[in-house]
């Protein structure tokens, strides 16, 4: 019977050493596919290497949507990362892709743990230099930042709207900067977004 691509990926990962004991190929192959459940060991030192390369991307904006491979890594039981400030940070910057305006929105439509969980935390862990939700959206195409996506997913229902508003407010209230500085902050949660002004926002 013939392996499929990511049973042939990981065959040839256990004989991988030193620096090439990553698992970036791996979460570019699984990026936007659907692959079924693996028939092959997985290699011991995987985990360690997913634990890697989240930090990487917590520290430095890779500007496209390879996150979907890291999630789609532990959808198949191929690794357990914990979801942990450098996992939030890795998604915050991995999660979209700063010149496509469909690859974050879609990722959290078809994502539920991301939808009622881990997307509210963006909102707590703030993060700087490259990644950060300020630094995503400065340098993201207009309609591909962060911001874009959350006032179309409000505005399909896809997220609550009352909860994105009092998320922002709560970031605030802990001089959270969401858009570079209070000012854009503000206008991420109002003009932005198309809402009303809100009372001490």
């Amino acid at each position: 019977m013939s392996r499929t691509p990511l049973e042939s990926l990981l065959q040839k990962m256990h004989a991988w050493v030193g620096e090439e004991r990553t698992t970036w190929e791996l979460a570019r192959l699984l990026t936007d596919r659907d692959m079924p459940q693996p028939n092959v060991e997985v290699p011991q030192w995987l985990d360690a290497a997913l634990r890697g390369h989240l930090r990487q991307l917590s520290q430095h904006w890779c500007q496209s949507a390879i996150f979907s491979g890291v999630r789609a890594i532990e959808r198949l039981g191929l690794a357990s990362p914990e979801h942990d400030e450098t996992y939030i940070l890795a998604m915050v910057g991995s999660l979209g892709d700063r010149r496509d305006a469909d690859a974050r929105v879609a990722a959290i439509r078809a994502d539920a743990e991301i939808r009622e969980t881990l997307i509210w935390r963006v909102f707590e862990v703030e993060g700087g230099g490259e990644v950060s939700l300020a630094n995503v959206d400065k340098y993201s195409r207009a309609d591909a930042g962060w911001a874009a996506s959350f006032r179309v997913l409000v505005a399909e229902g896809t997220l609550p709207r009352d909860r994105v508003l009092r998320s922002c407010l709560r970031a605030l209230a802990r001089d959270f900067r969401l858009a570079g500085s209070p000012r854009r902050t503000r206008a991420l949660s109002q003009r932005r977004m198309n809402w009303p002004p809100t009372r001490g926002c």
